[in-house]
């Protein structure tokens, strides 16, 4: 039983967004309602990702400088290169 319940902890993990979104089939997220209802584990987990979410989305927004953008997008794009060759080259 508990294997069962590490199980579909794992797979609740890989589905949070899409429940959160409220893009599975009817059939799934009341699945993934039945296993809330009675997993502690992962009720909490729905919980802190909801209240960020409304966390973020209370935040103020803030104007930006083009070259201020410029320098977060060069950022960005060099950690993603980065990190994609060191994944590219592990396998």
């Amino acid at each position: 039983m508990k294997t069962n319940i590490s199980n579909n902890c794992n797979q609740f993990s890989n589905e949070i967004w899409l429940y959160i979104d409220g893009e599975l089939s009817t059939d799934r997220i009341n699945q993934w309602n039945e296993h809330v209802s009675i997993c502690s584990k992962c009720i909490s987990k729905l919980k802190t990702l909801k209240d960020t979410i409304i966390l973020y989305e209370n935040l103020p927004l803030e104007d930006i400088d083009n070259e201020t953008y410029k320098k977060m997008i060069t950022a960005a794009t060099k950690t993603f290169s980065s990190n994609y060759k060191n994944e590219k080259g592990s396998q």
